[in-house]
């Protein structure tokens, strides 16, 4: 086993987190700017629906453009930004000289499906290091975690105060150059790094008698059911919570910038954890309550440290329960009929809630109360929860009990 070192594996993967820092900048301003010049977040509810909509798109339908990025990551990925650099260059022409809120809602969308594309290209190239030998799985599952929360800590919170002092053209500026150095990055990395295009995947079935199937299949269901809520909760947070700071608080760019990227940080935190055992109930009963107590926080008070802590404890807890969710669902999945049906159906629980939630609730609620709608949406979720757990607990045991008579 040819092991790739850290500093190498830093190297390569630079580029990677630098164009990640994308998404926070072009989401605060963009988001910011939408809800401070033209009052609408129903504009952010079709951006937010529609980026969803088409990334899941050509998550499920355009499965060679996968193959495609798998077999050259550093050729896809050098293309994406060179698209992306034009695209950027173009469109602050076009802020400059035709300012109005179409061109910033493209802007949100484009940014976002680059943003979505580049996370194809993290999973793909760390995938090809696992397969090749290079690293071990549960590296390359801690180092996507850095990528991804690196880039969405840094972008939101750089971005937000970039935003805030210079404006969109600091924001634009910024991009560019985040993806002109993203380029030249991974340039240079692909002529001092190959990275084979063979490799082995060995796939191992095994089968399971009825009862276990069953109890397995609750195992599923109940985690599918709370991703689903999750994903309701990441939605609730990125469409209301900008619209609260401007219009009660009246808070800057700069410090949602700083709310969402200290949530980001604990939900990066929170990436290594799983809870099981004794401490899985209690744990996912205290991280269930902390949601709708730090909505109520952050909807709320206008103290900026204890909002601080309180988004940091609610990116712990929401990302804590969904790695729990998400290993209970991996470990119980015991073929590739399995994998393939039930990441599905992960999936379309993940993207479902954000495709039509913020359209959805855009339309009926508006601007009305968000700062009331916000934490209520966030009790909601957590009852939620905490009842498919309990149900969940209760229906094992019945099975588990069945089980042993039978013996």
């Amino acid at each position: 086993m040819n092991n790739l070192s850290n500093r190498n594996l830093i190297i390569q993967i630079f580029p990677f987190a630098l164009f990640a820092c994308i998404d926070g900048f072009a989401s605060v301003s963009f988001i910011w700017l939408l809800l401070d010049k033209y009052n609408s977040l129903l504009s952010i509810g079709i951006c937010l629906s529609i980026s969803t909509i088409l990334s899941f798109l050509i998550q499920k339908k355009l499965a060679f453009i996968k193959n495609q990025i798998y077999m050259n990551v550093n050729k896809f990925f050098m293309f994406q930004s060179f698209f992306a650099l034009v695209f950027s260059i173009s469109n602050l022409f076009l802020l400059n000289n035709f300012f109005n809120r179409e061109i910033i809602m493209i802007s949100l969308i484009i940014y976002s499906l680059f943003v979505f594309m580049n996370y194809f290209v993290i999973d793909s190239f760390i995938s090809k290091l696992i397969l090749n030998k290079k690293i071990t799985s549960t590296k390359g599952s801690v180092v996507s975690q850095i990528v991804m929360q690196f880039g969405a800590i840094i972008g939101f919170s750089v971005g937000g105060k970039v935003f805030n002092l210079f404006g969109i053209k600091g924001s634009s500026f910024s991009i560019i150059f985040l993806i002109l150095m993203s380029l030249i990055i991974v340039s240079i990395n692909s002529t001092l790094f190959q990275v084979s295009n063979e490799s082995k995947l060995e796939v191992t079935n095994s089968s399971l008698n009825k009862n276990e199937s069953l109890h397995s299949s609750f195992h599923i269901w109940m985690a599918a059911f709370c991703i689903l809520m999750i994903s309701f909760q990441i939605s609730n947070f990125n469409l209301f919570l900008p619209d609260i700071f401007l219009k009660y608080k009246y808070w800057t760019a700069e410090n949602y910038g700083y709310i969402a990227g200290i949530t980001s940080l604990g939900a990066f935190i929170a990436s290594f954890v799983v809870y099981k055992g004794n401490l899985f109930l209690p744990c996912i009963l205290l991280a269930s309550c902390v949601i709708p107590i730090a909505n109520y926080i952050l909807a709320f008070s206008n103290v900026m440290i204890l909002c601080l802590v309180a988004s940091f404890f609610l990116g712990f807890s929401v990302n804590s329960l969904r790695s729990t969710f998400r290993k209970n669902m991996f470990d119980n999945l015991s073929s590739q009929n399995d994998v393939s049906k039930w990441m599905s159906i992960s999936n379309l629980f993940t993207f479902l809630p954000r495709a039509l939630f913020p359209l959805i609730a855009s339309l009926l609620i508006g601007s009305a109360m968000t700062n009331y709608v916000f934490p209520m949406i966030g009790l909601i979720i957590a009852l939620l929860i905490i009842v498919f757990t309990i149900l969940f607990i209760i229906k094992s045991n019945e099975i588990k009990k069945i089980q042993h008579e039978r013996l």
